[in-house]
């Protein structure tokens, strides 16, 4: 979605006129586009909202031809099938999932072999898929690394000539594809509790198994350090922003305007703790004018005690009043 609209427009292009090829899309591509002898259209997640399924796989099959729609579920999601047949969608068959790998693992028998060979003697359960899913998972997970060593490398080289600065990028600095692994991670889990209220009972964020989660994105890190890294990127990364921001307004004014500056924001702070006070002022009066009109609350009326409420609540309009008048 933040891809820019003429790289966007060319890259549509591109595939479309390719022979084969691999296009990696979020919904933006789930309407409006058309695509001629789409083969196949694989979600690796459900959408937020069953209807968007049918847009998701109305992409292939276009104009008559046929296409394919693969879906990926977690056991736990094994419901969200029913759903869509309630949706009309009766054409759904499982695969088998070792089947599938053991025919992965023929077609790629090189792989195969270097899982076997790092099991070290042990025996796969599943045979010959599950020793090429173990090879194909060690080499996503060292490909991150080896990338993130890269990137660290070349950031000692770029500073090589100044110690303090090498120091500082080298501490703050992480690899390209270990960054956007962790952004996955993170943006994945925020994203899996949001689907629309009718499934929200199958997609339940308390079944997921988060460590599962990490490895499917090449992350070796625990869950809890995943999500500390990404946060801390996060905070480093708009502490840098206001320190440019503060930067720039030093530079662009004297030292007495910056302190001028500094000044308004502090009575700015102190203004919007006595608009609080006043607005909680008001809001004690106001509930408690609601009590005493109850039921319940007749019984306890005391003397003057309405008298008593309008004061208050007159006083703190007034508070208001006057602050908003020096705004």
């Amino acid at each position: 979605g933040d891809i820019p609209h003429t790289k966007r427009s060319s890259t549509l292009k591109a595939f479309s006129e390719d022979q084969s090829g691999i296009l990696l899309a979020t919904d933006v591509a789930a309407r409006g586009l058309n695509f001629p002898s789409l083969d196949w259209i694989v979600q690796y997640d459900p959408p937020c909202e069953t209807k968007d399924y049918v847009h998701r796989a109305g992409r292939s099959a276009r104009a008559g031809q046929a296409g394919h729609a693969l879906l990926f579920l977690l056991p736990s999601e094994r419901q969200y099938i029913e759903v869509l047949q309630l949706r009309g969608l009766n054409d759904i068959s499982a695969l088998s999932l070792s089947a599938t790998l053991t025919t992965a693992s023929g077609l790629c028998p090189g792989i195969t072999q270097e899982g076997e060979a790092k099991a070290r003697g042990n025996t796969f359960s599943d045979g010959s898929g599950e020793a090429f899913t173990t090879a194909v998972q060690t080499r996503l997970e060292e490909t991150v690394q080896q990338d993130d060593v890269d990137y660290k490398a070349s950031i000692e080289e770029k500073f090589k000539g100044d110690p303090k600065q090498r120091r500082k990028a080298k501490k703050q600095a992480v690899g390209p594809l270990l960054e956007g692994a962790r952004k996955a991670f993170s943006a994945f889990v925020r994203a899996y509790p949001a689907k629309e209220k009718a499934v929200k009972h199958i997609f339940n964020a308390r079944a997921l198994h988060l460590g599962h989660i990490a490895r499917s994105l090449a992350l070796k890190d625990a869950p809890k350090m995943v999500s500390k890294a990404s946060s801390n990127n996060d905070e480093e990364g708009k502490g840098n922003k206001m320190s440019g921001e503060k930067r720039k307004s030093r530079l662009a004014f004297n030292s007495s305007n910056s302190k001028k500056e500094d000044d308004d924001d502090d009575a700015m702070d102190v203004e919007g703790e006595e608009n609080e006070r006043y607005m909680s002022l008001l809001g004690d009066a106001l509930e408690e004018q609601r009590d005493r009109k109850s039921p319940s609350a007749k019984k306890k009326k005391t003397e003057g005690g309405g008298a008593d409420t309008r004061k208050r609540m007159m006083e703190a309009a007034k508070m208001m009043q006057q602050g908003l008048e020096y705004m």
